[in-house]
């Protein structure tokens, strides 16, 4: 597979000068031609002190908010993102940029208007075993080992779409199941896969599609109550006649290693899809405007298991946030309670103006 490749090479133009880059997957180089070695070297990393004396020039922000190249092996486009922020970095005249995220095309498109996001939790906060039926025939055809699997239609193992806003931008939520069949030997026969998806208006905002990123693990995370979430990649589609889409690329995000706990899933610690059908777009418009309270989350699901100080304060913030969304003005009470606390108010005013000051009995 070309996303399996160790390193990726071919032509990035940069700052108006065209480079031959190497990525590992983790750094990108960017190798100048032989005639930019020079303005490297000295007009990018130097800075003139007088005549024949230079200092190390002030670092150089990347700028750039992604950078395009052509792929040698894939003979298609890269895409990286920049760490935000960053700045460049050398190794004599060759260029190295520290990266956010990369996308990997096998076809090229300008538009992105689908993300399909999947990891071991979407399965089973949707799980995908409601998407298969088994038969079982006559007794003997069971002995004989003969049985009926089948797998229920898109319409059964789809969500309803849900709405949720971003940066004055919407889009559309769902769950839904893939299938995949083989006859290779050494493949299951059929594979199923659960799949977050968000769909939104043809776009080249990078920015965007990286934020959508962190929302999704931010809710995948809320589900799960626990930070230790990690989605290695996603799937990009661009439009396609008929109000379809075509999945063109796959987008990666690094820094994303971690411990995972398979223990946690196979004891089903997650909130189901079911259990919030309706409210997907509530809680992912909820999360996008910070409105949710998250930083109580325990970093594993074993951490989450025990209270400390520290973790009681921060579950005691995420309740008083949570209750003073909930309620800004307090808990309504209905009228017999008021009435019922005006009536002992005024008795303890009639007990304060009788009372004289002066101590009765000494028990």
């Amino acid at each position: 597979m070309l996303d399996e490749l160790d390193l990726y090479t071919g032509v990035l133009r940069y700052k108006d000068i065209d480079f031959t880059f190497a990525f590992d997957k983790r750094e990108l180089r960017l190798i100048p031609p032989e005639e930019k070695r020079r303005l490297i070297e000295w007009d990018w990393r130097m800075s003139p002190l007088g005549e024949g004396a230079f200092a190390p020039a002030d670092p150089i922000s990347v700028g750039e908010k992604f950078l395009i190249g052509e792929c040698n092996e894939t003979r298609h486009k890269i895409i990286f993102i920049p760490k935000q922020g960053s700045n460049l970095y050398f190794y004599n005249s060759v260029v190295r940029i520290v990266l956010a995220a990369y996308i990997i095309c096998r076809v090229d498109r300008d538009k992105i208007d689908r993300l399909s996001i999947s990891c071991p939790e979407v399965d089973y906060i949707h799980p995908v075993n409601q998407a298969i039926s088994l038969a079982l025939g006559p007794i003997d055809d069971l002995h004989k080992g003969i049985f009926t699997l089948s797998t229920q239609g898109f319409d059964n193992t789809t969500t309803e779409k849900q709405v949720f806003s971003v940066d004055d931008r919407e889009v559309n939520v769902y769950f839904s199941i893939s299938r995949k069949v083989s006859t290779k030997i050494g493949e299951s026969p059929l594979s199923l896969k659960s799949a977050l998806i968000f769909e939104f208006d043809p776009t080249s905002d990078f920015d965007f599609i990286i934020r959508l990123w962190w929302i999704a693990r931010e809710f995948i995370r809320f589900l799960c109550y626990r930070n230790n979430v990690f989605i290695s990649s996603i799937e990009i589609s661009a439009p396609y006649e008929g109000g379809k889409h075509e999945n063109f690329a796959t987008l990666f995000v690094l820094d994303q290693d971690g411990e995972v706990e398979p223990e946690a899933l196979q004891n089903s610690r997650c909130i189901k899809q079911a259990y919030i059908s309706g409210h997907e777009g509530e809680i992912l418009s909820d999360i996008a405007a910070d409105r949710i309270y998250l930083r109580h989350l325990p970093d594993t699901y074993q951490s989450g298991r025990h209270i400390d100080a520290a973790r009681f304060v921060m579950i005691t913030a995420a309740f008083e946030w949570e209750f003073d969304r909930l309620y800004p003005e307090g808990i309504k009470k209905d009228s017999s309670t008021i009435s019922a606390e005006n009536s002992v108010y005024e008795e303890i005013m009639l007990m304060i103006q009788k009372a004289d000051g002066k101590l009765c009995h000494l028990l």
